[in-house]
């Protein structure tokens, strides 16, 4: 099917009038306020190699030939396409495009004058600098790499950790909606940080990422395959770089293939085969590098408040490392193999205050960072491992203490945290 190549942007198409193609926002749009519905089209490419097929869908479904005409390359190695059908029931003119427009910059991200969200961006926000981090490794990372080898090789020191099924459900819708967030809120999950999704400058990991979670979103039938295929090519072009990004785009990517993998497990598990596991092992790979390159600041070691950038990406490290751990679990339960406590993330922190991580200005999380520095003093904020079973030969007074650790973390979290909590008090009895 032929498709017009549209060059107006969306407002000025729906109007009728001319437009003067300026990007991010046309003239008209610019005068008329509607900067944030000025988006344009992308041009319309085919795959020949798709053509035959396309053309067999379309005679067997006449809705599907019309949601698949949005598809066009993105970059060398990856199709990028939207299933976008309310354009076509609001003007009754086939489907549009309706998708902001990106340009590729020297700094390897993507400006957007529409991504997720109205996101405005402060003075603060606008002088972050991620290329200098004082972050440390505090764990084995090559434990975590090879996490994947307990379920076969049970290693000796290990405990056996056994959700209950109730448990496991909830885990399992809890990762379900956060593959559904980016479509339906236009959010990332809560291991991604609000200001890695600057408009500014998205790293391209997310911008794709998001880009291809709308794939997903009212899909037919007919167009799984190519949108599965649309996953994994994005999925391999990730590990062949991973190891080449700075930081940043590092922990951008790790979010982005966990995102990836929770979403065809969730989405496309009529069509499971050996290449998810495959996944999972990549994706420890890619967690043991994060990890690495650190995964706590040095100031948080020390009882001091860290730069907001290094804190940034600290937290949304251990926030993504904990997301793909209870990932993992869903996975070994849905296999019926065992699935071990992770002793290898002992001494990395629990999810932080709720208040830091949706902190909108520098000067508001150093004064959220003063008050949690101040409110738990030398004894240091909460470990993971006190969300596990209490050991049997702590004492009254031991146990007593930990309780009330964890209950003054527990009034300060946000929804991740608490859903973390859920899981780990429901397991273990913390």
């Amino acid at each position: 099917m032929s498709v017009p190549r549209r060059k107006a942007c969306v407002p000025c198409f729906k109007s009728k009038v001319r437009c003067d193609q300026q990007r991010p926002v046309c003239t008209r749009c610019f005068r008329r306020g509607n900067q944030d519905q000025c988006t344009y089209p992308w041009p319309v490419t085919q795959d020949p190699s798709n053509e035959s097929e396309m053309r067999t869908t379309s005679s067997s479904n006449g809705r599907t030939d019309a949601s698949m005409s949005c598809l066009e390359p993105r970059s060398e190695n990856l199709t990028l396409a939207v299933l976008h059908r309310t354009q076509s029931e609001q003007t009754g003119d086939g489907p549009m495009c309706d998708y902001p427009h990106y340009s590729r910059q020297p700094n390897g991200r993507r400006s957007s004058s529409r991504l997720l969200g109205p996101l405005e961006t402060s003075p603060d926000e606008s002088s972050l600098h991620f290329e200098h981090l004082d972050l440390v490794c505090t764990v084995n990372s090559d434990e975590i790499r090879n996490r994947w080898l307990n379920a076969f090789a049970p290693p000796l020191d290990h405990s056996v950790k056994a959700y209950p099924s109730g448990v496991m459900v909830f885990i399992s819708r809890m990762l379900k909606a956060y593959t559904l967030m980016p479509a339906r809120q236009k959010l990332m999950p809560p291991f991604v940080h609000r200001l890695q999704q600057r408009p500014s400058e998205v790293p391209d990991s997310l911008a794709n990422c998001f880009s291809l979670l709308k794939l997903c979103e009212g899909r037919l039938p007919a167009s799984e395959p190519i949108i599965k295929s649309f996953l994994t090519q994005e999925m391999d072009r990730l590990y062949e770089q991973y190891e080449s990004y700075d930081e940043l785009n590092l922990v951008a990517a790790f979010q982005a293939y966990l995102i990836y993998s929770m979403t065809i497990f969730f989405e496309f598990r009529e069509d499971e085969n050996a290449s998810l596991h495959d996944a999972i092992v990549t994706l420890q790979k890619i967690a043991s590098e994060v990890c690495q390159r650190g995964l706590v600041c040095a100031a948080e070691l020390k009882g001091t408040r860290p730069n907001w950038e290094s804190w940034i990406l600290a937290e949304a490290k251990r926030r993504t490392l904990f997301t793909m751990y209870l990932f993992d679990s869903v996975l070994c339960a849905h296999d019926n193999l065992p699935t071990f406590l992770a002793k290898e993330l002992q001494g990395v922190l629990a999810p932080s205050y709720g208040s830091l991580w949706a902190a909108e200005s520098r000067m508001s999380w150093n004064e959220y960072y003063n008050r949690f520095l101040s409110e738990w003093g030398s004894e240091g904020p909460l470990l993971i491992e006190e969300l596990w079973p209490i050991p049997s030969e702590a004492s009254d007074m031991q146990v007593e203490a930990r309780q009330r650790r964890v209950d003054k973390w527990l009034a300060t979290i946000d929804n991740y945290g608490t859903m973390l909590f859920a899981v780990t008090s429901c397991t273990h009895g913390c």
